[in-house]
């Protein structure tokens, strides 16, 4: 496996079939050339598009999570962080909610997660960076959809892109906001 999903999200992950498309495809994910994006409910109005370029450490506190590692912060940084990027356009919004395509450049642990706890939305329906809020949707998972992948198919070099759909939980919980795709 390339690269993996969070427990709870749900959507596409890229597998290699042998050890040489495996070398090939590792290489696009670390040179940036393969894209992932995502649908990501959050909490609150999120009005226009936002980057999100804080780097990632291991929670101090906490072992199970991240933390972003916001400017003026460089004495508190832990010994060992990583570079992230994570790009958010919003797509509709309802009531206390924003829908939004999350793009990431980079793939660290928790990335759009823990991103989105610092920037003040966290995802709906997240028990580690929902900051407490309840589910209001009864939804049991973070409501995460990795949606779409974007290629290049390692023996051929075609350009190769892969959809899922919105899963059954997930598209309910839009229907009930009177969200749209």
């Amino acid at each position: 496996m390339l690269h993996r999903l969070d427990r709870d999200t749900s959507g596409l992950v890229l597998v290699a079939k042998d050890q040489d498309s495996f070398k090939i495809l590792r290489s696009q994910f670390r040179l940036g050339q393969i894209e992932k994006k995502y649908w990501a409910l959050v909490w609150g109005k999120v009005k226009r598009e936002e980057v999100l370029a804080y780097p990632l450490a291991h929670a101090r506190r906490d072992p199970r999570k991240m933390t972003a590692v916001e400017a003026g912060e460089a004495k508190k940084t832990p010994a060992r962080s990583w570079k992230a990027l994570t790009r958010l356009k919003p797509l509709s919004s309802s009531r206390r909610f924003t829908l939004l395509e999350v793009r990431i450049d980079t793939g660290v642990t928790h990335q759009i997660r823990a991103h989105l706890e610092a920037f003040g939305h966290p995802l709906v329906g997240d028990p580690l960076y929902g900051k407490g809020r309840p589910d209001p949707f009864g939804l049991g998972r973070q409501f995460l959809h990795a949606f779409y992948l974007g290629f290049r198919h390692p023996k051929s070099g075609r350009e190769v892109a892969v959809t899922s759909p919105l899963p059954e939980d997930l598209r309910k919980v839009l229907e009930r906001l009177k969200m749209r795709l």
